[in-house]
């Protein structure tokens, strides 16, 4: 990315049901460097998802699976990895423990709302497909900062 250009975060929230409407959102996008997109999916806590790897399939873009302290940059798609929740704080992506008892999975809005502290109104949140209300409080809370939500 180009010093003095804003980076640009879309967070992409789906639940386990999501898959082709990621695909197909996925395999619709362009190289843009000064966008960042990042994935998150109801995923189970007992095995390691293949997401990233499916998700590489349909793009040029790179698809990385996120690693705990990695920094965001543009250009790149990133996958929350499975039995995490995700959070973005100082351009840094922190990865926090899910644990098995955790019933209701709410790792979309555990995003969302960070995403929407640190990016303001540079962060687009955007619901692919849900289970029950995750998502809502932190698409909220994106509009509120001056976000985009879709």
């Amino acid at each position: 990315m180009e010093p003095g250009k804003k980076l640009y975060v879309v967070g992409l929230g789906s639940s386990a049901g999501g898959l082709e409407a990621l695909q197909t959102f996925i395999r619709n996008l362009g190289p843009d460097e000064n966008t960042a997109y990042v994935v998150v999916q109801h995923l189970s806590t007992q095995r390691r998802s293949q997401l990233a790897h499916i998700l590489d399939r349909e793009t040029t873009l790179p698809v990385h699976e996120i690693r705990h302290g990695e920094k965001i940059k543009g250009g790149c798609i990133y996958v929350m990895p499975s039995g995490y929740k995700l959070r973005l704080e100082k351009g840094t992506f922190l990865l926090d423990e899910r644990p098995e008892t955790e019933i209701v999975n709410r790792a979309i809005n555990y995003f969302f709302k960070s995403l929407a502290s640190e990016m303001k109104a540079n962060a687009f949140g955007i619901i692919l497909s849900g289970t029950g209300t995750d998502g809502v409080e932190g698409v909220k809370e994106i509009e509120r900062l001056q976000g985009t939500v879709i």
